[in-house]
């Protein structure tokens, strides 16, 4: 998770309010959210991307104070998905016959919409020792596979792709989900924090208005 501080460059509190998760299958995203999202401080969080984990119907059931992403700006939600190839069945992470919550994050929807590679604005690719090593504009496209709520990439060569992790094939992108959109996450930690602050100023002119209001029936 070397690039996840990158998304929020320049905002100081950013652990506060997006909750970056471990990305190798284990139980760590999921205690994480577990943990951050059921405290009093929910709706001070505007994005959890545990990316490359499951986010199952029985894992929300089980915790219902947990939101799956619906679009580019709601707030306190977990924004999900595990990118595969096109053709690839099933991964010891995503096994045939289960489902997943994802989000796109081209065009940020939940169904099989396509998103075609012109909205990826750019990837950041990392070499082995977590260093950037190639930029790529509008690298690769993207849909939601309704079946198992995979993410499916399109225009990526799995053979271009050096597999990290033992036991899994080379369709499997799971190490490269935040790579390959890197600048869309980034910018949609910038739109889902303009959300955040718009919703919270709302909240805060209509506090203020039913003050006033209540303070001016009562000498009424």
């Amino acid at each position: 998770m070397a690039e996840f501080p990158y998304f929020a460059q320049g905002e100081r509190e950013y652990p506060k309010y997006y909750i970056p998760s471990g990305q190798f299958g284990d139980q760590f995203p999921a205690d994480k959210i577990r943990i951050r999202s059921r405290d009093e401080n929910r709706h001070a969080v505007r994005r959890s991307s545990p990316l490359g984990w499951q986010l199952t119907r029985d894992f929300v059931s089980e915790n219902p104070w947990i939101t799956p992403a619906q679009s580019s700006d709601d707030v306190g939600v977990v924004v999900a998905f595990d990118c595969e190839a096109p053709g690839l069945d099933g991964t010891f992470l995503n096994p045939e016959g289960t489902w997943s919550y994802s989000i796109n994050p081209l065009n940020w929807r939940t169904d099989g919409i396509v998103a075609d590679r012109s909205l990826n604005i750019r990837s950041r690719m990392y070499d082995l020792l977590g260093n950037p090593k190639e930029e790529i504009p509008n690298h690769c496209g993207c849909y939601i596979e309704p079946g198992r709520g995979v993410l499916k990439v399109t225009d990526a060569n799995p053979e271009d792709i050096e597999q990290l992790i033992q036991g899994l094939p080379k369709e499997c992108f799971h190490v490269q989900d935040h790579q390959f959109f890197f600048y869309n996450l980034k910018k949609n930690v910038m739109d889902r924090k303009a959300a955040y602050f718009g919703k919270r100023r709302i909240r805060s002119e209509a506090r203020l208005h039913q003050v006033f209001s209540d303070r001016y029936f009562e000498t009424v």
